[in-house]
Formats: structure tokens, C-alpha cells, sequence
């Protein structure tokens, strides 16, 4: 089975990649590399004007995968999976928001921990109604990874950030909506998306390309600043007896 879908669709000038790894899209060396060659390969095909991120109809990612770090604690590897799968994700990240292509984020499935920034980095963001948005870091005893120390505080603010670090409670996209952090929700979630690619597919590849460059100037700066800080931070995090004892015991 394909852990990655590709599908373009020209009537739209789009391509849409669903993430397809039937245990919640988890962040794994072979999914990442894979997603980031696609990514690559979209620079220079000009038969598309955007790129509709996705995940399968249940999940749209859950970030970390609990088996492999439960896997490699067991062999006394503490930061393995943090050294294999952070600079991965991270450079996937980077990637994203200096793409010269617009991405929209298609959220269609519940989204945990690192999800959150693969899918809120994207320049635009839609959403079926009631998914489920999961921090879910503090519950591994583990620090905000995959850009979500910027992704949070943008979406939350500072203090609602923290708080939910510390709770572990759930928000959903309705909640989102309201506060004008998605383009777009509904039951319709590829046809929402489809409207905003659309948009673009008669656009000035070069112009949108610069202005977003120009648009993003400050984000990606703190991007470079925090990514290397979030790596260091969660790496230490995964040194932690608290990590090993909440991993062994986690429920999926």
C-alpha cells in the first residue's frame, strides 16, 4: 500500500497529497523522506499552481509514532527517534514555507503533537467541522516540536498555549473557525479546498512566489531560530525517566 497518494487534478491546476499510513500518518523516516521528495519534485512542474496537503479520511496526522519510541527506549536508544525524525520534519517545514507553490492544508481527520504544525505551517487551512485537535506533547512528557512553539501561540496566544501544554485538552475546529484560524470549514472539505486552489490557477507563478517570500520574511526567520531551539529542547525531553515511564504506559 502507498503510504503517500498523489493526485493531480488540472481542471484546478492542483496536486493533492494525502498521507496514507493506516497508523495515523505518524512521523517516520520512510513517510518523511518520501513527502519530502514529493515536495521537492513539485518546484519545477508547471502543469500545477498549488498543493493540497491531506491527510486519509480518519486521521490527518498524529505526529509521533508511540511504537518506535517505545521500541527504542526498550533498547536504551533514548534519542533515537528524536534524531531521526526532528530535522526531518523540521526541514519538511522549511521547505513548506519557502515552497514557491502555495500549500493548503485539507484537514479532514484528527490531528496530534507535530500534525499540528504540518498542517497549520500550510499557507491556507480548511477543515471538515468537529475534528479533534490533540497538543498531546506534556502527555509523552515531551516539548513542542515541528514548529508548533510558533504555530501555538499564533493560534492560541501565549497563555492559552501554555495552558493547554499543561492540560492535554482537546480544541476543535469549529472553535478554529471562530477565530478566524482556518480559511474555510465544512462537511465538503475537498470541495472547500479545490475553491481556494482555484484561485490560483490562472496566477502568475512568479508573482505569487515572490509574495510569498516577501510575506513570510519574518517567519521564516524565527522558524531558523526555533526549529534548532525545539530539537535541543526535545532531545534533552527524551533523556527524561518521565518520557520513558509515559511512552511504555501510553494508550494509542
Amino acid at each position: 500500500m502507498n503510504k503517500i497518494i498523489v493526485k493531480k487534478i488540472l481542471e484546478y491546476k492542483t496536486v493533492i497529497i494525502e498521507l496514507n499510513e493506516p497508523s495515523g500518518n505518524q512521523f517516520s523516516v520512510e513517510l518523511l523522506n518520501h513527502l519530502k521528495q514529493i515536495i521537492i519534485s513539485l518546484k519545477d512542474d508547471e502543469s500545477i499552481n498549488s498543493v493540497i496537503l491531506t491527510g486519509n479520511e480518519r486521521i490527518f496526522s498524529v505526529g509521533g509514532d508511540i511504537f518506535t519510541m517505545k521500541k527504542y527506549i526498550e533498547n536504551k536508544e533514548y534519542t533515537r527517534y528524536i534524531e531521526e525524525i526532528v530535522p526531518l520534519i523540521n526541514e519538511i517545514i522549511m521547505m513548506i514555507v519557502t515552497h514557491p507553490l502555495p500549500f493548503i492544508s485539507l484537514i479532514n481527520g484528527s490531528i496530534a503533537g507535530g500534525g499540528i504544525g504540518l498542517a497549520f505551517i500550510c499557507d491556507h487551512k480548511v477543515a471538515k467541522p468537529n475534528v479533534k485537535i490533540s497538543v498531546s506533547f506534556s502527555s509523552i512528557a515531551l516539548t513542542p516540536d515541528s514548529s508548533t512553539s510558533v504555530i501555538l501561540p499564533n493560534i492560541f496566544g501565549y497563555s492559552r498555549s501554555l495552558m493547554l501544554i499543561g492540560s492535554n485538552k482537546i480544541t476543535l475546529t469549529d472553535e478554529l473557525y471562530t477565530m478566524n484560524k482556518l480559511d474555510a470549514i465544512g462537511e465538503n472539505s475537498l470541495e472547500l479546498a479545490l475553491k481556494i486552489a482555484m484561485n490560483y490557477k490562472d496566477a502568475d507563478r512568479w508573482i505569487v512566489s515572490n509574495a510569498k517570500r516577501l510575506f513570510n520574511i519574518q517567519l521564516i526567520a524565527t522558524l531558523e531560530n526555533n526549529l534548532k531551539i525545539e530539537y535541543d529542547t526535545i532531545k534533552e525531553a527524551s533523556k527524561r525517566r518521565e518520557h520513558w515511564e509515559k511512552v511504555t504506559i501510553f494508550k494509542i
